[in-house]
C-alpha cells in the first residue's frame, strides 16, 4: 500500500509539472507550425531561363513573362540554378530575387 501512495504522489507530481509547463512551449510550437506552413507551402512562381533572359513562370498557370535580365550576366551559380527552377513562394520574394539578380 505504501508503494501505491508514493507511486500515485508520484504521478500526480508529473502532471502538475507538465499541465504548469504547457503554456512555456505553446509559442514554440505555433511558430514551429507557422514555419512548417510557409516552407512546405508550393511555389507561387519559378524563375528558369530562356533564350538567354530570365523569366517568370507562373507557377500551374503555364504563363510567363519574360524579364530584362540577362543569364549570362549572372554568377555562375545562379545560372545552374535557374536551369533546374528558382522556386518563389511569394510576390515579395520574387521582387527579393529580382532584385539580386539586377545587382
Amino acid at each position: 500500500m505504501k508503494k501505491f501512495v508514493i507511486l500515485a504522489a508520484g504521478l500526480f507530481a508529473a502532471a502538475l509539472i507538465v499541465t504548469a509547463a504547457r503554456p512555456l512551449f505553446a509559442g514554440e510550437t505555433e511558430a514551429a507550425a507557422e514555419t512548417f506552413a510557409e516552407t512546405s507551402a508550393a511555389p507561387e512562381f519559378m524563375l528558369k531561363s530562356r533564350d538567354g533572359a530570365v523569366i517568370i513562370d507562373s507557377y500551374g498557370s503555364g504563363a510567363a513573362a519574360e524579364t530584362d535580365i540577362a543569364v549570362g550576366s549572372l554568377r555562375e551559380y545562379d545560372r545552374l540554378l535557374l536551369e533546374s527552377g528558382i522556386p518563389a513562394r511569394s510576390y515579395e520574394e520574387l521582387l527579393k530575387l529580382l532584385e539580386d539578380f539586377s545587382n
